[in-house]
Parts: structure tokens; sequence; C-alpha cells
């Protein structure tokens, strides 16, 4: 008996400890995330008292002080940011530290290839998501490299950024990588050759932006990615003798959407036939894209014209 008082008040010392430890702390993320919610954050609090989310449409109202108040975060899980060209990676740094972050959308945020270094600390990160990330001759995607000790990083998408072709190859480094979402970027066919060295990849989108930068030559580089289930591309020109009917080479594709493609009914006709076990949905370029659409191809040389039916 008297073994078994010890023990339990050894048991309700440590408790009164670590409750006189973290009872200030939680206090502290309270006040933080109530005076961060005046500055028009969304934030969240576990039933413990510790913020797990945050998120702001409106980060050029944060201070460096704010950010170093979000890096004292530990618990946070997600973190959302946009709305600020006056961010860039001074700010990025003061995040650093965020080791259970698991989701993680930039967008508009001035960023630097060699700021993404930053983001190696990010051991839990399964979901990253950049938008509208554009700093010509300082972004280019490249720095996703840093990135290559993310054990659980999954999933990556990047929109309407200045992210290319060194970005693509940088990304087929990241070996866990199983869904990728790539549009209206500088992407062409050369950087989409590096995606063969992705053999865990599941799920692709390469939306080319009405623009020859992803052709023919692109699903033959595809083809290669056996593991492939979802495959949606387009904004671009596509025939089946050039490079859809290297597609019959993926023996898991479950789906395949051609988004605003310019390709004849013969041919969709033949894409159809030969994926029987393939959901195959194709919509034709917009109409008010369609003019673009023309101008661009018919300024590159080498590609050819699309049949009038495709419309």
């Amino acid at each position: 008996m008297t073994m078994l008082l010890r023990i339990l008040a050894a048991g309700t010392f440590v408790l009164a400890i670590t409750l006189a430890i973290t009872a200030p702390v939680v206090a502290d993320e309270r006040a933080a995330a109530d005076a961060l919610r005046q500055r028009g954050a969304v934030v969240q609090l576990d039933d413990e008292g510790f913020v797990v989310s945050f998120r702001c449409r409106e980060g050029g109202r944060l201070t460096l002080d704010d950010f170093r108040t979000v890096g004292g975060f530990r618990r946070v899980k997600t973190l959302s940011l946009s709305g600020g060209r006056t961010l860039g990676d001074e700010h990025l740094a003061l995040l650093a530290g965020l080791e259970k972050l698991e989701r993680v959308t930039l967008d508009g945020m001035m960023l630097t290839d060699d700021g993404l270094r930053h983001l190696a600390g990010w051991k839990s990160l399964r979901k990253l998501t950049f938008y509208n990330v554009t700093n010509r001759g300082k972004f280019t995607g490249s720095g996703m490299a840093h990135l290559v000790e993310l054990p659980q990083l999954e999933q990556f998408a990047c929109g309407g950024s200045s992210f290319d072709d060194a970005g693509l190859e940088a990304c087929s480094r990241l070996t866990h990588l199983t869904d990728l979402q790539i549009w209206h970027t500088p992407v062409t066919d050369a950087g989409v050759v590096h995606l063969k060295r992705l053999a865990g990849l599941r799920n692709l989108r390469l939306l080319s932006q009405w623009r020859p930068r992803i052709t023919d030559a692109s699903l033959s580089h595809l083809a290669a990615i056996r593991s492939l289930e979802t495959l949606s591309i387009g904004e671009t020109r596509f025939s089946w003798s050039g490079g859809l009917n290297r597609l019959v080479e993926l023996p898991n594709l479950k789906s395949l959407e051609l988004y605003e493609v310019d390709m004849s009914a013969e041919d969709l006709n033949r894409v159809k036939a030969a994926l029987t076990n393939v959901r195959v949905d194709w919509t034709p370029i917009r109409e008010k894209y369609r003019e673009m659409f023309e101008r661009n191809f018919r300024t590159s040389p080498g590609v050819p014209a699309g049949a009038g039916d495709s419309r």
C-alpha cells in the first residue's frame, strides 16, 4: 500500500508540473490567436487550446512579429497564406520550425528558389500548394530540391506561377509524390520528360495555357509512368498518331481528361476505342480562348493544325 501511495504521489506531482508548464503556453496561444483574428486571420484551436490551423487571406496585413508568433504554434497542422505580394523569404524563414505542418497553401508570395530551403524542416508535410508565385529569374521551382528529405510529401500543386522545367526536374527527385498538378506555368515538353522518374505517381494534371508548350511529345514521356491512374491534360493540341496512341501503354490508367484539347472527332473515337477500361472525358477549346489559341499555335512552327470539327 505504501508503494502504491508513493507511485500515485509521484504521478500527481508529474501531472501538476506538466499542467503548470502547459497552462501559460495555452493561455499565450489563445491570446495570440485572438490578436491575429483582429488582423483578419482564421485561427482554430484544439480541445486543449493549442493552435492547429492558421489561415489568412490578407497576409499583407501581418507583420514580422505576427509571423514570429505563428512560427511559435508548434502544433499547427494547416497553414494557408494569401494576398501578400509583400511577403517573401524572410517571412517564410520565421515559420521554418513548424514541424507538425501537414497541409500548406501559399498564394501570391514573392518566394525564391533559395527561400524554399526554409520548408526543409516541415517533416510532417503531406500536401504543398503554390498559387501565383511569380518571381521571374528568382523562382523557377528548382528550389523544390530542398524538399527531397521530406518523407511524407505526397501532393504538390503549382499554378499561375513562374515555375518552369527546372521545377519539374526538381520535382522528379521527390520520390514520395503520388499527386502532381501543374497549370498555367512555363513548363514544356522538355520538363515533362523528367517525370518518368516518379515511379509512384498516380495522379497528374498538366495544363498548357492554350500555348504549344505541352504537345504530343509529352504524351510519349508520360507513357513511361506506368503507375498513373488519373491523367488530366489539356489547353493544347493533340493527335492520335502524334502521341495519344502511346497512352495505351499505361496499364493502371482509370481516368483520362482531355481538357480543352484541340483534336479531331476521329482521333477522339480512336482514344475511346483503344482505352476501353478508361473513363475518357473531352472538352473543346472554349470560344473565348479560341482566337488566342490559334494565334499561339500559328506562330509556333512544327505544330500541326487541328481539324475543324474539334471545336
